[in-house]
């Protein structure tokens, strides 16, 4: 993965790419992903397409542009969250990735003055989630509350689906409806011991407790602060 800006105080996917076609004249727009800067990222190019923006590396680099002039400014907190994200989705999509690299450390590229911002700091650091607000824990009761009447089926999936992004669980594998019968059986197995144990736990992680997400839900809508924080971190275990 290649990190560059876009050596621009502003501008957009669309002008970097009207630059590259008409001044250059390129194919397409170099980038793999335009990163702007109210954190929108911009697909430009799919990950498997060779496309112009580190010379001889261009064969085995993706290339993601920050739009700035970090020269003189910095990268906004929306880009950084944006480029911590999709470095993260990217990794774990290509299953030949080597390293993260700014673009003056690609071989013929020492003299570039390009990203010119700590990305390394910026892809290790945590960023501590944070509690919503009023509006928005109306709507994780509100979508908990349809999962928990109508399970896995029509408004109750739209709202697994809201919870599931919005605790960013979407790389999970679906979890299966609460069945009181099977997750009884399940536990039993697993309090036996023995070979089938291990399944059963392994199968028991794989349904949904819709009664606690529905309680954890719950608090955070009307809890006290405590119930509230309790809650927040509670919740996508249950996803």
């Amino acid at each position: 993965i290649a990190i560059h800006h876009s050596l621009t105080l502003s501008g957009s996917a669309e002008a970097f790419a009207n630059y590259h076609v008409n001044t250059h004249d390129w194919p397409g727009i170099g980038y793999h992903f335009v990163i702007e800067k109210n954190g929108t990222v911009v697909w430009c190019h799919n990950p498997g397409t060779l496309s112009y923006h580190v010379g001889n590396s261009n064969k085995h680099a993706i290339g993601i542009c920050l739009t700035g002039d970090f020269r003189v400014q910095e990268p906004t907190d929306a880009q950084k969250e944006s480029l911590r994200v999709l470095v993260s989705a990217l990794k774990k999509d290509m299953p030949n990735y080597v390293a993260t690299k700014g673009h003056s450390e690609f071989p013929g590229y020492s003299w570039k003055a390009c990203p010119c911002f700590d990305y390394k700091s910026v892809l290790s650091a945590v960023t501590q989630p944070q509690m919503p607000d009023s509006k928005k824990a109306n709507e994780l009761h509100y979508w908990a509350k349809l999962l928990h009447r109508d399970g896995l089926e029509g408004s109750g999936l739209w709202g697994y689906n809201n919870l599931r992004a919005f605790f960013n669980a979407t790389g999970r594998n679906a979890k299966k409806l609460y069945d009181p019968n099977q997750v009884a059986y399940l536990k039993t197995l697993e309090k036996q011991g023995g070979g089938t144990a291990a399944w059963a736990k392994k199968e028991l992680q794989k349904y949904i407790d819709t009664n606690q997400i529905l309680y954890a839900a719950t608090l955070l809508h009307e809890g006290n602060e405590g119930q509230k924080t309790w809650a927040f971190k509670a919740l996508p275990n249950y996803l």
